[in-house]
């Protein structure tokens, strides 16, 4: 055996299933956005003043986890960077979450030597306002992605930077990405009223919505007659019923055909039903492990898999963790519990102005099995206790 663990096989690729496995990565950016092509066109007419030196609309993209934000963001800067002259830059706010960060980042791109560490904050605007100089005037846009994490620490003074002053009134084109739709609101009143901004929700995919994405994903990905009919409407399914992001359809299609492939034959619904609770398993496991205390006995009481209006809820929750919650908070915690997709909520259309709403948890019966584990666990630890 040794020596022979690696070894290629001759007829590797021409016995492989797949195409083009690259297509089925996370980063991996398509010719065609299915279902979110009008999406990119309204970000695209937002930016397109720029080109003829007129101020752009700045927009704030948000919707559930997997529905296209990013892409579609990534999809116009492309575009933009293909056919124009408008720098485009682009911010990972979970990676750089900081004004310092996300102001060096932007200098860099502008063409302003700006070092990471060892300069002021304050003398990396200026290298910012350098760059844009530089620009004769031009504009430039600038992407916040998951602009939640850089508003937690010094975010909105990095926004106000970047409407501020001649050098950047109406030549920054801003597109603010996040799963919070209330996180705007994280914003000083100073920041608030130099910003203004167009906003776009994103909505979940549908069901069909999904099968035509991972249809055009499984022909580019596989080769031809690799797949067997129906693979595209049981990942489609599998992602709806998880919550929706397409991320988690793409990880299944790359694990279901890696196991076609080296059984030597088709990629079948039965390979994607083989990992999807595998996949579903090991993401719930994740977010419910990570969730504070007062998040879990949420989860805790609907793990039930019985449904409940936002006030059972609350009173149910108040018996449970015996304080007394603020429905202002309590609802902030059901967002966030949404916005992780543990969670959905609809209107019931009863009560005052149809106002009542109904809060179901998703995956109940995988949910209560992780929780039961975790508290088991807490109970072998002594004195052991979640914050």
């Amino acid at each position: 055996m040794r020596g022979k663990l690696f070894s290629p096989a001759s007829d590797f690729s021409e016995r492989s299933i797949f195409r083009s496995e690259d297509v089925l990565y996370i980063d991996f950016l398509p010719d065609v956005l299915p279902h979110r092509d009008g999406e990119a066109h309204f970000l695209a007419e937002c930016l397109r003043p720029l080109l003829s030196g007129r101020a752009p609309t700045s927009v704030f993209i948000h919707g559930p986890a997997g529905t296209g934000k990013t892409s579609v963001a990534r999809f116009v800067m492309r575009e933009m960077k293909e056919t124009t002259d408008v720098p485009v830059v682009y911010v990972n706010c979970w990676q750089n979450d900081s004004r310092h960060a996300v102001l060096t980042t932007i200098a860099y791109a502008l063409g302003s030597f700006a070092p990471r560490r060892g300069t002021a904050t304050d003398e990396i605007f200026e290298r910012v306002l350098e760059g844009m100089r530089k620009r004769g005037g031009k504009g430039v846009v600038v992407v916040l992605d998951e602009i939640d994490k850089l508003l937690l620490n010094d975010g909105s003074q990095a926004l106000y930077d970047l409407t501020r002053g001649a050098a950047f009134s109406g030549k920054v084109g801003l597109v603010m990405i996040s799963n919070d739709p209330y996180i705007m609101r994280k914003l000083d009143e100073r920041t608030r009223s130099s910003l203004s901004y167009q906003e776009i929700e994103y909505k979940p995919y549908s069901f069909e919505d999904l099968k035509d994405i991972f249809g055009e994903r499984i022909s580019a990905a596989f080769a031809e007659g690799a797949a067997k009919e129906g693979v595209a409407g049981a990942v489609a399914r599998f992602v709806k019923d998880s919550g929706g992001d397409v991320r988690l359809g793409l990880e299944c299609l790359m694990q279901a055909g890696r196991l076609a492939d080296g059984a030597g034959g088709q990629l079948s619904p039965e390979h994607v039903a083989r990992v999807a609770g595998k996949i579903q398993n090991s993401k719930l496991k994740g977010i419910i492990a990570a969730l504070q205390e007062s998040y879990l006995q949420i989860v805790e009481i609907l793990s039930d898999g019985k449904e409940r209006t936002t006030g059972e809820l609350l009173e149910a929750y108040s018996r449970r963790a015996k304080a007394d919650v603020n429905e202002r908070t309590f609802r902030n915690y059901l967002m966030d519990l949404e916005n992780k997709s543990i969670i959905e909520s609809r209107m019931s259309g009863k009560g005052q102005r149809g106002q009542t709403r109904i809060i179901t948890l998703r995956a109940a019966e995988a949910v209560a099995r992780i929780i039961a584990e975790i508290r088991k666990q807490e109970k072998e630890k002594t004195g052991g206790t979640r914050k």
